[in-house]
This record gives C-alpha cells, sequence and structure tokens, in this order.
C-alpha cells in the first residue's frame, strides 16, 4: 500500500492530495476539496469501469452500472453522478 492510500499520510499536516487520491483530481479542481473530491469520485468509477474485464462485460450486458459517489458527512446525503 502506497504511502498516500486512503486516510494514511506520514506528516502531521495533511495536504488536499492526501484526501483526494490521484494528483488529475487536484489539477483539475483548482485547489478546490469539494470538487476535487467529485473528480476523484468520478476518476475511481472510471478506472473500475475500465479496468475489470468481468465488470466491463457486466456492464456491457446492462446487468451492472457503476457510478460516481460522494458521501457528504454533514447532510448524510450520497450525491451520484
Amino acid at each position: 500500500m502506497s504511502p498516500r492510500a486512503g486516510w494514511q499520510t506520514t506528516h502531521s499536516r495533511m495536504s488536499l492530495l492526501d484526501f483526494t487520491g490521484p494528483p488529475e483530481a487536484v489539477e483539475q479542481s483548482g485547489g478546490k476539496l469539494d470538487q476535487a473530491i467529485e473528480i476523484n469520485a468520478r476518476l475511481q468509477s472510471e478506472l473500475l469501469r475500465t479496468s475489470s474485464t468481468m465488470i466491463r462485460q457486466a456492464i456491457a450486458a446492462g446487468t451492472v452500472k457503476v457510478v460516481a459517489g460522494v458521501y457528504d458527512l454533514a447532510t448524510g446525503k450520497v450525491s451520484l453522478s
């Protein structure tokens, strides 16, 4: 597991990158945490859709749909995209 995986960090101060995953999400967000989280969720759902043959086949068959979701701690709601 890489040092950036999950919520782990080796520093006492966490950066935006620690919470959002891939650098693309941070770059595309312009440094805005909420946008970086949404972008990361979309990137991860795309990775899931394309990296697994089994999932690709299930999507093609119409038996599975992979969408991005973001959980809002304040409201307890999940936003899907």
